[in-house]
């Protein structure tokens, strides 16, 4: 394998190991102006904490709805919901799709800083209910919180409608699609706000994506020398099995697609102005008005 192709192979480590530590929010309401007019593409711990206390304090809505995906980065987003296709219907989360489509404002933030479970936990002047809906199984506990488990959505109900902003904590499983179309049919009978996050981002591992990257390279090189002596044994053994389908991981994303032509944009401007830089031609002499060579 030829040094470019290891370039290649470390540049998208690299941006996938810089993209990984950052989660997506996407954020639905059925009132208007209940999110800021500003686009953000990037939001701190701070940031999400104090635009959910300022919903909490404003009182506008009764149902604050929190759906958390454990482990899921801001470049994987696209994928999870098929945005590369012609004809995409939301992919792994339909029923989220049709719910931010039907909603009245939404905001996507597409990096944050994971923590937003703790954020919940610091939440100061919560007047109604607070409910955390998650699998018998999970390890998550918020001080007076109701607990309750993911099929048990019409439990709130009853709660909701109190003319105060009641708080729920949905832990969902990997791509629970379903769960989150039975929580927001619950909650969309009321005022509400929800929002869709994750929990922590995608572990990384540089080296063993590397070492998988450069392993399928070098199958992908060898492929044609042994193809021809792989078909003559075939022949002579008369064999009719077929050669197992390899499988090729290509980490190759759409953000990372969009680096590759901003950085080839930048380098074509910096060439060109060292091109016209150098091809500047000045005298090395300048002659006074009554002809002394200066």
């Amino acid at each position: 394998m030829n040094k470019g192709a290891i370039i290649f192979l470390l540049l998208n480590i690299v941006l996938g190991a810089v993209l990984s530590s950052y989660v997506p929010i996407l954020g639905w309401s059925s009132k208007d102006n209940v999110f800021p007019s500003n686009s953000v593409n990037k939001y701190t711990q701070e940031h999400f904490k104090t635009l959910i206390q300022s919903i909490i304090n404003e009182n506008s809505v009764e149902t604050l709805t929190i759906f958390v995906e454990p482990k899921l980065r801001s470049d994987q987003l696209s994928t999870v919901f098929d945005s590369y296709s012609s004809n995409s219907n939301g992919g792994l989360f339909k029923n989220l799709k049709n719910s931010v489509e039907e909603s009245k404002s939404h905001i996507f933030v597409p990096s944050s800083e994971v923590g937003v479970l703790s954020i919940v936990s610091q939440l100061k002047g919560i007047k109604g209910s607070v409910f955390v809906a998650k699998e018998s199984d999970t390890q998550f506990e918020i001080e007076g919180a109701q607990n309750i488990l993911l099929s048990e959505a019409s439990k709130i109900q009853p709660t909701l409608s109190n003319k105060v902003v009641d708080i729920v904590v949905v832990l969902l499983a990997q791509h629970q699609d379903s769960t989150i179309k039975q929580f927001q049919s619950v909650v969309e009978k009321s005022s509400f706000v929800s929002f869709f996050t994750a929990a922590s981002a995608q572990e990384f591992d540089v080296q063993a994506t590397f070492n998988k990257q450069v392993e399928q390279s070098f199958l992908q090189d060898a492929a044609p020398l042994n193809s021809d002596s792989q078909q003559s044994s075939q022949q002579s053994s008369g064999s009719g099995s077929n050669e197992p389908t390899k499988q090729h991981f290509t980490y190759v994303t759409g953000p990372v697609l969009s680096a590759y032509l901003i950085i080839s944009i930048l380098l074509a401007i910096l060439f060109t102005g060292i091109c016209c830089i150098s091809d500047l031609q000045v005298p090395d002499r300048y002659e006074a008005p009554k002809s002394k060579v200066l």
